[in-house]
């Protein structure tokens, strides 16, 4: 070791040099890409454009251009004969040459899909070929809704149009002033010895089940059809669904609102709200709905087997039970949720527990691409030179990492059950991604090319060198990127845990800014290892 004051080697302070560069020429790129996939900008909500109309506003200077295939609305979910008032439907915006999205109706409202521009108009932003949106239909007289899509590019922003109309005939009773039938009964026995089967007409609930998430269930049955009162302290939706799950399934839902009411059966394949389709004709019969002092509910008399869905009158059947906020469909919170086994003839009722793997799943998520990876890229860009302890920190880091990611990963096949919901959306989709990289970028480190003790390293080594810094900085910083994406998708999660995180990665960002700046600075400057906390010539491993 020699003594005094000792500089850094000029093939040290060029490497240094070298990699300070390439970190920039990466972070600029980086940058470079994003914007080039930026969205031009934003059109004002307006679905009375034309094609070859010249349009100045904050999307810029352009001429519409009338659209073939370029640009076109899939609206195929709304029924031949028309809308119904009030209903949920999915409209789908496809584009070959989008650089952004715009969709905008002229009545009616989105509800999801896309950023939100106002209650008729939609935004989707980056580079995203088709996006699916949720749209309910306006109140009843609202006659044809005209509806416009906007796809942009470079070279011009293309213009479609589409339009619905209204189904001629709505369902009965669906006024938000229609109050219960006075036969209905509101005091149904709850325990004992129940009969829940009438015979005849359905004159009057029977038999009750009060559930924890705040849903109750009244009924009674016969040979052929169920009399049902559904009830939740909400002004918003109150749902019943079938099935184990929320999908497959088949489900009532209802909402009151000033504009109209909805009382219909869904067919429902995904949790995500397209994935939730209204039945065109409804078999539903003796239809109201009523919200007074903060409880909806609704009241309906359903065949025990129509086209959407059997069950059964004397077994067990598998219910979901779940309310929300919203008069329009909008995916519920875990809390305002409940399964549930119900004997319909007997009465017999009892919620399932379940447990909740979320938090679990959440935890060693965050841990993994939050904390064990950000120190695993911290050991070699910053403490290289003590004594190769930041290879074993590394290692160390990374491994940790690999093992939560993994239970992680374990635990969110708990956490969605049906295996066709895991990866719809970009939280799992991303996940699955980033695990199955995180797994190739271990084995590639592990597998490493051999490093010369001296001299230029071979070709070989310096790809490899690469390919893992860039893998393993795309690794962690799409996970940082998909716990936000976790956190919106969780209906439960409070606005403080996304705050909180935000606060976190800013501590990150600003740790590895501060600590690459300060290195650069002290060793471009001459300044010795000995002035910020390193000895000058500490042995490494050939890693």
């Amino acid at each position: 070791m020699s003594q005094g004051k000792s500089t850094l080697s000029s093939p040290v302070k060029k490497n240094m040099v070298d990699q300070s560069t390439k970190t920039v020429r990466f972070l600029m790129a980086a940058t470079a890409l994003g914007i080039a996939q930026g969205f031009p900008n934003r059109y004002t909500c307006s679905t009375t454009r034309s094609a070859g109309m010249f349009v100045t506003s904050s999307m810029g200077g352009q001429t519409l251009r009338a659209s073939t295939t370029e640009c076109t609305i899939d609206a195929s979910s709304v029924p031949s004969a028309g809308y119904t008032p009030g209903a949920t439907y999915s409209i789908t915006l496809n584009s070959n040459v989008a650089r952004g999205l715009k969709i905008v109706s002229s009545t009616g409202s989105f509800t999801s899909g896309g950023a939100s521009e106002g209650p008729n108009c939609r935004n989707v932003f980056p580079i995203q070929l088709s996006q699916a949106f949720s749209w309910t239909a306006p109140a009843a007289g609202s006659g044809t809704v005209t509806m416009q899509g906007f796809c942009g590019r470079s070279s011009g922003i293309f213009l479609t149009t589409a339009t619905v109309s209204e189904m001629a005939a709505s369902s009965p009773s669906l006024s938000p002033t229609t109050t219960l039938s006075p036969s209905l009964v509101t005091n149904a026995p709850t325990s004992g010895n129940r009969q829940c089967v009438v015979t005849g007409e359905l004159n009057g609930v029977e038999c009750k089940f009060d559930s924890s998430a705040g849903v109750s269930i009244e009924w009674a049955i016969n040979s052929t059809h169920i009399l049902m009162q559904n009830s939740a302290p909400t002004s918003g939706y109150v749902g019943v669904g079938w099935g184990k799950n929320m999908a497959p399934a088949f489900a009532v839902i209802g909402w009151c609102s000033g504009s109209g009411s909805n009382v219909q059966e869904y067919s429902i394949s995904s949790r995500s709200v397209p994935g939730v389709q209204a039945q065109g004709s409804s078999e539903l019969t003796s239809v109201s709905c009523t919200d007074q002092g903060g409880k909806t509910t609704v009241s309906y008399i359903r065949p025990l087997s129509t086209t959407t869905g059997t069950f059964s009158q004397s077994g067990s059947n598998d219910m979901i039970l779940a309310h929300h906020t919203t008069d329009s469909l909008a995916p519920h919170a875990q809390s305002a949720r409940v399964r549930a086994v119900v004997n319909f003839e007997s009465g017999d009722s009892s919620e399932v527990n379940e447990t909740d793997y979320v938090p679990a799943h959440s935890a060693t998520m965050w841990l993994a691409f939050s904390f064990f990876m950000p120190m695993a890229i911290a050991a070699p860009m910053f403490f290289r030179d003590s004594k190769g302890y930041w290879f074993y920190v590394h290692v160390a880091s990374n491994t940790i990492a690999l093992l939560l990611l993994i239970a992680g990963f374990v635990l969110a096949f708990y956490v969605t059950e049906n295996a066709d919901e895991r990866f719809e959306d970009r939280h799992g989709r991303l996940g699955l991604v980033l695990v199955i990289l995180a797994v190739v970028q271990y084995i590639g480190g592990a597998m490493r090319p051999h490093k010369e003790k001296s001299g230029p390293q071979s070709t070989l080594r310096n790809v490899w060198r690469a390919g893992h810094v860039l893998l393993g900085l795309f690794v962690a910083i799409g996970g940082l990127v998909n716990v936000f994406l976790g956190l919106d998708a969780d209906e439960d999660s409070d606005d403080i845990w996304f705050q909180l995180h935000i606060g976190w990665v800013a501590i990150v960002l600003g740790l590895g800014i501060i600590g690459f700046v300060v290195k650069q600075l002290c060793f471009n400057n001459g300044g010795s290892k000995d002035d910020i906390g390193l000895e000058a010539k500490q042995k490494t491993p050939a890693v």
